[in-house]
């Protein structure tokens, strides 16, 4: 039971650091315009500007209330272990580079962090070194015997340079006053009405862009003019004349599109012979149109009222194109005919970019969802005789014994 108790205390703790890190890089890079940052590369988080590393940053969080970063501390050791291994290479790059052990933890003013905080009034390098050097020396503790090995016989010259570029900022921001900051940072570059959406989208954002890089490694850094573009995207989408967009990248799975087979919408387009990838991508349209628009609703961005006008937009452009390709197709009463049509008037429906539900909201998705939705809802149709053939499947249906 006290293990099982321990090991989740430990992946809990885990957890929480690992979120934590997304938090420090994303505060490390709002203050850092023109920079870039890396993460999880040679240090939790890189400050990087030309290829030239200018800060590495070991992130600490701890759930505990109030913890001590004491002279025998693992955060203390398994820090320097990290910059005892990459300082010549790091130093090649740049003999100035920063390093910041930002901690949730307190130092007192006996141990060695306390000395390598930025206050010039305390800060004292060569007595914090002095101080561990001695810890190595003196100290017992198993769990950093082989690291104070290495410290020890580490070059005295080149530990005096590491020490230098030390600086320990303590008593941090908690994980939950640390997205608390990370909230108002983001509120001051969106409008107060959409605080809470245009927060959970620049944070959604975020969190792609740090999983695709930690994931796929296809690209290492994130620059601060890139994620201040997007954020300034995103806030463009919050006004009169555009929407959020937060489908494009999320498809329904195969499973969930089978669902849609014996929908009505895919019905209408068996009836014109559609071709089962133009059926799929149909349903994917048909789901993304639905879910943003249910976002919108429920984010408050966008009421009935503008909806319904927006499908009687879509149904008069529609009946337009309808009513032509009847006319078109004369007295003629072969199915093929009547199919061709019917396929014309979805190509028109996939081709359209001027019925869009707001001037700059122009995602084709919208629209071509919604007429699957209103195809759906059989106030639409391709083939020229749908109505008759909706008709037929309501009669067949009620006359078909339970």
């Amino acid at each position: 039971m006290v293990k099982n108790q321990l090991s989740q205390y430990s992946a809990t703790e885990s957890g929480l650091g690992f979120l934590y890190q997304f938090e420090v890089a994303f505060l490390t890079l709002l203050k850092n315009p023109g920079n870039e940052i890396s993460i999880e590369t040679i240090d939790d988080v890189v400050v990087e500007k030309n290829d030239k590393i200018l800060e590495i940053i070991q992130s600490k969080h701890h759930v505990s209330e109030k913890g001590s970063l004491h002279n025998t501390s693992q955060d203390i050791w398994k820090t320097l272990n990290i910059w005892l291994d990459g300082f010549n290479e790091i130093k090649k790059n740049n003999p100035f580079v920063k390093r910041i052990l930002l901690t949730t933890d307190e130092s007192k003013t006996t141990q060695a962090a306390y000395f390598l905080q930025q206050d010039e009034q305390v800060r004292n390098p060569k007595k914090a070194m002095d101080i561990l050097e001695n810890i190595a020396k003196t100290s017992d503790a198993l769990k950093n015997k082989k690291i104070y090995k290495k410290f020890l016989r580490f070059n005295p010259e080149l530990k005096k340079e590491l020490f230098e570029s030390i600086y320990v900022f303590d008593g941090s921001l908690k994980i939950q006053d640390a997205r608390n900051k990370i909230m108002n940072e983001i509120a001051k570059r969106g409008r107060k009405e959409f605080e809470k959406q245009f927060f959970e989208r620049v944070w959604g954002l975020w969190i792609n862009m740090v999983t695709d890089i930690l994931a796929t490694k296809s690209k290492s850094t994130i620059s601060y003019d890139e994620f201040h573009s997007h954020i300034q995207d995103i806030r463009d989408e919050f006004n009169r004349e555009s929407l959020p967009i937060d489908f494009i990248y999320k498809d329904p799975t195969q499973k969930q599109i089978k669902t849609y087979m014996d929908k009505i919408f895919v019905q209408q387009l068996n009836w014109i012979m559609a071709t089962e990838p133009i059926i799929e991508l149909a349903i994917v349209d048909y789901w993304k149109a639905y879910q943003q628009r249910s976002k919108w609703i429920k984010d408050e961005l966008l009421f009935d009222k503008e909806l319904i006008q927006y499908e009687k937009r879509l149904v008069d452009a529609w009946k337009k194109q309808f009513e032509m390709k009847k006319w078109e197709l004369g007295t003629s009463k072969e199915n093929s005919k009547k199919i061709e049509k019917g396929r014309e008037i979805l190509n028109w429906v996939n081709s359209t970019t001027s019925l869009c539900i707001r001037d700059r909201c122009t995602e084709p998705y919208v629209t071509q969802g919604s007429y699957h939705m209103l195809a759906n809802r059989k106030k639409i149709g391709w083939h020229v005789d749908f109505e008759k053939k909706l008709k037929s499947i309501i009669r067949h249906a009620t006359e078909t014994p339970a």
